[in-house]
């Protein structure tokens, strides 16, 4: 009986060699007795001789069987010398034998015949069997004797599939460390594109991560994929550990318990974990730290953090301080193969951290001193062991969604989304992306000093900026001052992001990171979906390509600084749309990394409405959110555009070196042309109504129709279908059953209906235009956010609801018991009071498909009066 972790036994199997060697052994011995016979004129004991010559050879095979140790060797080598060992042993011993006796005579010289062809036999069978089973102690006797090929050089390295999704055999072998070839077995490749194949989401990006760091490994190391496809007969572990040692190699893994399993199988390994560990710094007793506490520990007054490394740090005394940073010395530290863990000692509460979810440039920040700088001082030990920077460029004009806003909108980076400006959303999401130490801002070389010494500097400070830096007059030259303006470094990668793509999720922008760092330069990027055609100035199809190799690329674009400069440097005299294109033009590599978030551009109104739902849905999953920014803080988008805002802006940044009599030459400046405004728009086509809307800046579009002077009422219906494994959710609350509703959203079927009244109320059209079921960034959506969105619309036109009545149509379960709790809900969502909002629950009386049991829909009347100016 074996234990679980004892090795397998190695299955017998026939030596096809040797057995015919000993056939022939016994054969030959059967034909010397006959022939000992018949020349000792003894035909009649010619039997008896076979017989006795027969049972020799048999006890020479047990013998061998069982005193001779089994190996393995060249068949063809073993035997040809074997059979000159065993034939010159035979003359050596034939030659003594000859000088110890008297063979004179004719039965003395017959004896000496039958000795010689008997010893001959038996050294010539026992020669080649003996090298067959002892040729690794022979090789040590005569260390010129080889039958088998020796590899030359460094041992191979067999990779496993955790080290190569693993990816830190990439960085190794990029750092010429190991000198060996790799070897892949084909069995690996496929685990991959198994995994890579996978339903589960991050299974599917760990799969196709690792086929990218194979296909990088190529390009940096000697490569070879060994045997064949589908040819795996034994679990996967097993033939990782036969490869080796069929290959004389060593082993690539993180898996600890496969390392285990071939110590014991004698199979060298190299642990990618033992090799991180051994370049990591050392954390000796007695220095300080600053660790931030995440959770409890298990002592009971130990908190738990964790360094960047992902080092676990135990704290005596921190338990209660959850979500602060914590001043701490170190008492102990434990490292093995399978991690490493750090004891310390509390010392006193950092007073000057930021906040639990304050980005890592914001820690600087928050402690007077610029991100960055801290970071760089402490070296190696808890930070990063490379830093990178974070450029946010914010200097266009953003024409398109000015025209769209209206007069006196502020420039794009201002457009506030969620109460705040877009740039403030790109800055905060950049400066938490994990191994980003600064960001840079780029704003319009108009905007920069009222910025950097206004209300939204300081908010962007807290949310991460470091700097604030003019733009040119193209984005690539905006870049460049950019890029430049980070901190100088050859390992230093940037990370270059639009201010117009307020979604960025700091795990996505982490991943790029990450893999920029294995390639040289990466893209964040989004897979196309649809099928693109190529076609002529005429619309006719010229070809449709491929959409397999087809990606739409966002922000940010990551790359090692030095090559960004020269890539935009040697661009100055063509136009390119991104820093990728620019690092294309000089052959560099750049790797794509699919978004997993949406992460869209906005370009247009309607952008900004799909992006508010997205956000909100962050929100109620606890996502962070950048600090508040005052509601007058936006630069306008030009003086011609709004001569109030451009002389708020320029009183600003002249500040109180301005005296009273040049702030009151500005003020009349910016009067006369206001009135020359006013005066063109009221006896123009505008009329009056153009002359009020130039008076103010408008966040949305004018209605285009005038506001309503009484009530208005709006109908709205919505079904879903009832399926299994997801949670049912009917005015916003969660119905304990065990089916739900199946929808793009969460497919809350009464929410639905009332947004729909709403709109239709309000004439803003339907659910389904305002947010489409195609769009994905709806899917899984809260419907309480895409309420409150649409309920916004409604208010902008100057409209408020005052009543509602929803009927809820199912079968099961009973809803009469969750009315209430589905009122109160309704009414919290709207504003109104609960006698102002009516709730019914009704069956299908087993006829449709609710009255089956396999629907459930919603029918909602919604009321609005014109809203309390």
């Amino acid at each position: 009986m074996t234990t679980p972790d004892a090795p397998p036994t190695p299955t017998p199997s026939l030596d096809i060699p040797v057995l015919t060697l000993r056939a022939v052994f016994l054969a030959s011995a059967v034909g010397l007795g006959l022939y000992i016979a018949n020349d000792w004129d003894a035909p009649e004991l010619s039997f008896v001789a076979m017989i006795v010559a027969g049972a020799l050879a048999l006890l020479v095979v047990a013998v061998d069987a069982l005193a001779v140790a089994r190996s393995s060797i060249a068949t063809v080598s073993a035997i040809v010398f074997g059979l000159l060992v065993g034939f010159l042993a035979a003359q050596l011993f034939i030659g003594i034998v000859s000088l110890v006796g008297d063979y004179e005579g004719p039965q003395g010289k017959r004896l000496l015949q039958a000795i010689r062809m008997a010893v001959t036999l038996i050294f010539c069978y026992l020669g080649p069997v003996f090298i067959l089973r002892t040729k690794d102690d022979l090789r040590f006797i005569v260390p010129y004797v080889e039958f088998q090929k020796q590899d030359k050089g460094p041992r191979p390295l067999v990779l496993d599939t955790s080290a190569i999704i693993d990816g830190r055999v990439v960085d190794v072998a990029r750092a010429r460390v190991f000198d060996a070839p790799f070897i892949v077995p084909r069995f690996v490749v496929e685990e991959l594109q198994r995994i890579a194949d996978s339903g589960d989401k991050n299974r599917r990006e760990r799969g196709r991560h690792g086929l990218d760091r194979l296909k990088t490994l190529q390009t940096l190391a000697e490569v070879q994929l060994v045997g064949g496809a589908g040819e795996l007969e034994v679990e996967v572990d097993r033939a990782l550990i036969e490869a080796a040692q069929a290959r004389n190699g060593k082993l690539v893994t993180v898996d600890y318990n496969l390392q285990k399993v071939a110590d014991l199988e004698g199979v060298p390994v190299v642990n990618m974990n033992e090799v991180a560990e051994a370049m990591r710094s050392q954390h000796l007793p007695g220095e300080p730290l600053r660790i931030k506490v995440v959770r409890a520990g298990e002592g009971q007054h130990q908190g738990v953090g964790y360094l960047p490394d992902g080092t676990m740090v135990v704290v005596e005394g921190a338990r209660k301080h959850k979500g602060e940073v914590v001043a701490a010395v170190i008492t102990s530290s434990i490292q093995s193969s399978a991690g490493r863990m750090i004891f310390a000692r509390m010392t006193a509460v950092d007073a000057a951290a930021p906040a639990a979810d304050a980005p890592p440039a914001a820690a600087a920040a928050a402690a007077g001193e610029p991100a960055g700088r801290r970071r760089r001082g402490r070296g190696l030990r808890g930070g990063a062991v490379f830093g990178a920077s974070g450029v946010v460029v914010a200097a266009g004009l953003g024409v398109r969604l000015a025209a769209e806003l209206g007069p006196g909108s502020p420039r794009k980076a201002y457009v506030r989304l969620a109460g705040r400006p877009l740039v403030l959303w790109a800055t905060f999401a950049l400066a938490r992306t994990e191994g980003v130490d600064e960001v840079v801002v780029v704003l319009h070389p108009d905007d920069v000093a009222l910025v950097e010494g206004g209300p939204l500097g300081r908010v962007l400070r807290q949310a991460g900026a470091t700097a604030f830096v003019p733009g040119g007059a193209r984005r690539q030259d905006s870049v460049e001052l950019g890029v430049q303006a980070t901190r100088p470094g050859s390992d230093r990668f940037v990370l270059v992001h639009d201010a117009a793509r307020p979604l960025l999720d700091p795990d996505d922008a982490g991943r790029a990171l990450a893999r920029a760092r294995e390639v040289g330069a990466s893209v964040l990027a989004e897979r196309v979906r649809d099928t693109v055609k190529r076609v002529d100035a005429d619309g006719h199809v010229r070809e449709t390509l491929p959409r397999s190799e087809l990606w739409l690329a966002q922000t940010p674009q990551v790359a090692r600084r030095d090559a960004l400069l020269e890539a935009l440097a040697r661009s100055k005299a063509v136009e390119v749309t991104d820093e990728a294109a620019a690092l294309e033009r000089l052959g560099r590599a750049v790797v794509v990394v699919e978004a997993l978030s949406p992460n869209f551009k906005v370009t247009t109104a309607p952008d900004l409405e799909r992006a508010a739902p997205v956000l909100a849905a962050r929100q109620a999953e606890g996502g962070a959110l950048p600090p508040e920014a005052p509601d007058d803080d936006a630069p306008s988008g030009g003086e011609d555009d709004d001569p109030i805002a451009a002389l708020r802006a320029r009183l600003r940044a002249a500040g109180a070196s301005a005296g009273l009599g040049e702030a009151m030459n500005e003020l009349g400046g910016a009067a006369r042309a206001l009135l020359g405004r006013l005066q063109s728009e009221v006896t123009g086509p505008g009329g009056l109504g153009a002359a009020l809307a130039a008076l103010g800046a408008v966040a949305e579009p004018a209605p285009s129709a005038p506001l309503p002077t009484g009530p208005r009422s709006g109908i709205g219906t919505d079904v879903h279908r009832v399926v299994a494994g997801r949670p049912l959710v009917l005015g916003g609350v969660t119905i304990p059953w065990d089916k739900g509703l199946d929808g793009h959203s969460d497919a809350d079927a009464l929410l639905h209906a009332v947004i729909d009244a709403l709109l239709g109320a309000a004439g803003l059209g339907d659910i389904g235009e305002l947010f489409p079921d195609t769009d994905p960034a709806y899917e899984g959506a809260d419907s309480a956010a895409l309420l409150s969105h649409a309920l916004g619309r409604v208010r902008a036109r100057g409209l408020a609801p005052a009543h509602v009545d929803a009927i809820v149509h199912a079968e099961r379960p009973k809803l009469s018991p969750h009315k209430p709790a589905i009122r109160r809900r309704l009414a919290a969502l709207l504003g109104l009071p609960e006698a102002a909002v009516n709730v019914k629950a009704k069956t299908g009386e087993g006829l449709d498909a609710v009255g089956e049991g396999r629907a459930i829909a919603a029918t909602a009347i919604v009321t609005l009066v014109p809203a309390p100016s």
